[in-house]
């Protein structure tokens, strides 16, 4: 493992709900909201159909259900699914870090969080302390890589 991975897995390992801000939780509450709304806005996209539909086939000892359905899946066809809702009527939401890059927004990986909790069996701090590791991951690689070979000032 190199240094800047043994970090963030130290980080991501150590940190705790409650080393988390009442401003942290809240500002993740409303990206929860956020995401949840993108995500049944877009159900009936041709593109979230088809995923659906892919994911329904796979099934899994772990499942985790796909948002606004029934449907149970492997949690990483499960992650696919519930990004996809999440960020088709959002994909262009992005976080443009220190340096000014545009980057991946944190978001992407909130569907990932809800399918690992549901087929881990974690509850709701567990998701917002997960969606907080995750947020400060994506921020922090943002940050620090610059795209297209344009040093930040």
């Amino acid at each position: 493992m190199d240094a800047t991975t043994e970090k963030l897995a130290e980080y991501a390992a150590g940190l705790t709900y409650g080393d988390l801000t009442a401003t942290a939780i809240h500002s993740i509450k409303r990206c929860i909201i956020d995401s949840l709304g993108c995500a049944m806005g877009a159900f009936d996209a041709a593109p979230v159909r088809a995923v659906r539909e892919l994911a329904a086939e796979i099934s899994s000892h772990r499942p985790a259900t796909l948002i606004g359905t029934d449907i149970r899946s492997s949690p990483e066809q499960a992650a696919f699914v519930n990004a996809t809702m999440i960020r088709y009527l959002d994909f262009s939401d992005d976080y443009f870090g220190g340096s000014g890059e545009m980057g991946p927004h944190p978001s992407d990986n909130i569907g990932a969080v809800f399918a690992a909790a549901e087929s881990r069996g974690v509850g709701g701090r567990d998701v917002i302390l997960g969606i907080a590791i995750a947020y400060e991951a994506v921020g922090q690689i943002v940050d620090q890589i610059v795209l297209g070979g344009v040093q930040p000032t």
